[in-house]
């Protein structure tokens, strides 16, 4: 685990505005590390179509979880799961709309995590 990156995106996502911050795209959070000066010059990056996260010639979660050195499902519970699982609503199509996550909290999953080196409220 790169605990120094991780501390840095929990440290820049305290600086985000609520209003810029969608977590409806998962990668709101890696979209924002990705502009991180440090990051970006490490190889981070956000691109295609519909931006997706790149490091090291992988795309996605395999990106993420490379970048900051931590399994596949670590990134995608740290980064795409809803850390609100008992939240959920009806969204009327028969599918269910997550409560949305702020930065705030995100950045507190992730220091928890490196804390104690386990992602909290993980499904």
């Amino acid at each position: 685990m790169n605990k120094e990156r991780l501390l840095k995106l929990a440290e820049f996502l305290d600086t985000v505005p609520e209003e810029k911050f969608d977590f409806s795209v998962w990668q709101s959070a890696v979209g924002w590390a990705c502009t991180i000066p440090e990051f970006k010059e490490a190889g981070l990056s956000l691109g295609g179509t519909v931006p997706v996260p790149y490091f090291d010639e992988e795309v996605c979660t395999p990106a993420v979880a490379n970048f900051f050195k931590i399994t596949r499902r670590e990134a995608a519970s740290l980064f795409i799961n809803d850390p609100h699982p008992d939240e959920e609503e009806d969204d009327g199509d028969g599918g269910y709309r997550e409560r949305p996550t702020t930065a705030a909290e995100v950045a507190a999953r992730i220091r928890q995590f490196v804390a104690k080196n386990e992602v909290p409220n993980a499904k």
